[in-house]
């Protein structure tokens, strides 16, 4: 699901930008939303940015190609690209813009698929342990100790608040 801007596939923006009226370009993106829909890890973005609060899904971020998409740029993860520790609040609300542009799509039917699937995420984000996977990718050689911890407590504390912030950003009050 990761990739990198190199692999040479439009992005969502690239596509809906490619045709010449605004009332084109949103039913170009109606149809670009009804394909993401259709994506079995859509809930599982929901939730990823919900947990990691990227502030910055915006359609230039995820790009299509050859049957299969990839969502590239995480550089507003954290509450934005200049966090510092005092930002990151495991229980805060952070913008997630896929509630800007792609939930305004969704059925209520698929609101509560995505929002019941980005709650399912939680189980697999206690898996992981997140320090090591920060040290095994050198995030910690990125950060100085303090903020490194900072960023392993807030990604450890904030697992339990993903079904809300999903659920929030899918607007499924029961679940914000």
């Amino acid at each position: 699901m990761f990739a990198s801007a190199d692999v040479g596939s439009p992005s969502v923006a690239q596509l809906i930008k490619a045709v010449p009226t605004e009332l084109q370009m949103l039913a170009h993106l109606e149809a670009i939303v009804a394909v993401l829909i259709k994506q079995a890890w859509l809930g599982d973005l929901y939730g990823f940015d919900a947990w990691a609060a990227n502030i910055d899904r915006h359609p230039g971020n995820i790009l299509f190609g050859a049957g299969t998409a990839w969502i590239i740029d995480h550089g507003h993860c954290y509450t934005g690209p200049t966090w510092v520790p005092a930002d990151l609040v495991p229980a805060g609300n952070f913008r997630h813009r896929l509630k800007e542009w792609v939930t305004p799509f969704l059925q209520v039917d698929q609101r509560k698929r995505l929002a019941a699937e980005a709650g399912a995420l939680v189980t697999r984000l206690q898996r992981i342990d997140v320090r090591d996977v920060g040290i095994q990718n050198r995030v910690n050689g990125l950060l100085d100790d303090v903020d490194f911890q900072a960023l392993v407590v807030f990604l450890l504390e904030r697992i339990p608040h993903v079904p809300r912030a999903a659920g929030g950003a899918l607007d499924e009050p029961r679940l914000a």
